[in-house]
């Protein structure tokens, strides 16, 4: 059995079947795969890369559906596990994008196998932990082992402990974000880190929104219910605009802080520590 140049490019119509429920035909088990390879694994690896970048870029122009997105960042690891640039596409990818904070982790830990002392796999590895899966035990243990690898930034030795001491901070989303799309170079997954940097970015207006309202509320006694009244009291300069250029607004009927965009700010969708229950991040 072998795969030839056909069989890995595959045709459009094994492509068109990612979305569905069966495994697409091309895609073969992670504990066979080097068996049918017969010693070309990185070249097998090259063509399943390049089908994971059109399945990823096709999915999420169209329908969001990553359902095999996991299993074809493992295939490709699994073959080239000294892929530098798809461990941190697919740990990427499956935490913000996917919504496979797991399958992420586990990918992380095989780079961290290959490859232990680059200190980034274990940074990546540890917002895992801490953003997404709410276990800062962890979290914490990697940024620590991470800041003492060889050429790890000097910000990492001190980025456990402030993690620890504010661990609901959109800020610190917003700098990981930016880090994100500085290392990659691939336009769906930029377009993709783009949207959650807008969402973070959301999340920390919203946050200084409601210190606002909270202020307007110890001078007058009441709640404002337009957000007119924070500028009447000089507490904003003007109407703040969300990153869509989309004004915020005191909701009548809750009194909640929205913005005009319909978008919401980030959320943790890991499962706690703490109590096991899993929360959903906003759309």
């Amino acid at each position: 059995m072998y795969w030839s140049r056909a069989a890995l490019r595959t045709d459009q119509s094994a492509r068109e079947t990612t979305a569905s429920h069966e495994a697409p035909l091309y895609l073969p088990d992670v504990q066979y795969v080097k068996l049918i390879t017969l010693g070309f694994d990185r070249f097998a690896a090259d063509i399943l890369w390049f089908n994971t970048l059109n399945y990823f870029g096709k999915h999420f122009a169209g329908d969001k559906d990553f359902r095999w997105l996991g299993h074809m960042c493992d295939l490709v690891t699994s073959l080239d596990p000294d892929a530098e640039h798809v461990y941190e596409f697919c740990a990427t990818l499956l935490s913000w994008v996917a919504k496979d904070h797991e399958t992420s982790t586990r990918i992380l830990g095989k780079a961290i196998a290959t490859r232990p002392e680059y200190w980034r796999y274990r940074y990546l590895r540890g917002f895992n932990y801490w953003y997404f899966m709410e276990r800062f035990d962890l979290a914490e243990r990697d940024f620590s082992k991470a800041a003492k690898l060889p050429d790890a930034p000097a910000f990492l030795a001190s980025l456990a402990s402030r993690l620890m001491a504010d661990r609901d901070n959109p800020e610190t989303a917003i700098r990981f974000l930016q880090d994100l799309l500085e290392h990659t170079q691939d336009e769906s997954a930029k377009k993709a880190l783009r949207a959650k940097l807008r969402q973070a970015h959301i999340s920390r207006e919203l946050r200084v929104l409601e210190e606002k309202v909270k202020q307007f509320t110890d001078q007058t006694g009441t709640r404002p219910t337009r957000i007119e009244q924070l500028v009447e009291h000089k507490l904003l300069p003007g109407i703040p605009l969300d990153p869509y250029k989309k004004p915020y607004f005191i909701d009548p009927a809750t009194g909640a802080i929205r913005t005009s965009s319909g978008k919401r700010g980030l959320s943790f969708f890991g499962k706690t520590a703490d109590t096991g229950l899993a929360t959903k991040e906003h759309d």
